[in-house]
């Protein structure tokens, strides 16, 4: 079937981001998406799909009250270990990037409550990030070259993730995969 200059391809997949308006694009459609954040606008589609495909048990839970074919397909990530990189002792990791979820006001909290604690290193997106003057608290207000943030994470022996709402942990993933020890939320999912 010729759809103006585009054929018919035999599946789309939208990764988190569903587009109704491409569905006539393919034979078949699935969904990955990420079930902390759903627009509520997107539930009306979710028929029209022919599957929805989860990363974690949680979502898998979650979707089967939505549709009859969600189907766990797992995660992972890039292994950004560096064995050249030592970790250095009582250092404390925290890269909130973007997210808003991540947990990082308690974190500062409890750094602001306990200065005698060993300096937390703060990664925050310049744009949704905010300065804090905590002074065992080195704050970077930055996107960081991929270089640098994977020497931090490499250096880094602990990785906070208090995290109130993941996909699928991406970065607990990444923290693991490093060798560092990682604390999180347990909850679903990062519990998984």
């Amino acid at each position: 079937m010729r759809l103006g200059r585009i054929d018919q391809a035999d599946l789309n997949v939208f990764l988190e981001e569903l587009v109704p308006s491409q569905f006539p694009l393919a034979k078949r459609n699935v969904w990955i998406p990420n079930q902390e954040w759903m627009p509520f606008r997107w539930r009306a589609h979710l028929p029209r799909l022919d599957g929805i495909w989860v990363k974690t048990r949680y979502a898998e839970r979650l979707f089967r009250t939505f549709h009859p074919s969600v189907t766990h397909v797992g995660f992972s990530s890039f292994d950004r270990h560096d064995p050249a990189i030592l970790k250095e002792p009582q250092t404390f990791l925290h890269v909130a990037g973007q997210s808003l979820q991540k947990g990082t006001s308690a974190l500062l909290e409890a750094w602001r409550r306990n200065p005698a604690w060993p300096p937390l290193v703060l990664v925050q997106s310049p744009f949704t990030g905010q300065r804090v003057d905590v002074p065992n608290v080195d704050c970077r207000l930055a996107r960081l070259e991929d270089e640098d943030l994977r020497a931090l994470q490499n250096r880094s022996e602990f990785h906070l993730y208090p995290s109130e709402a993941e996909g699928f942990g991406h970065v607990l993933c990444e923290s693991m995969g490093l060798g560092g020890i990682v604390m999180s939320t347990d909850a679903p999912p990062m519990n998984e």
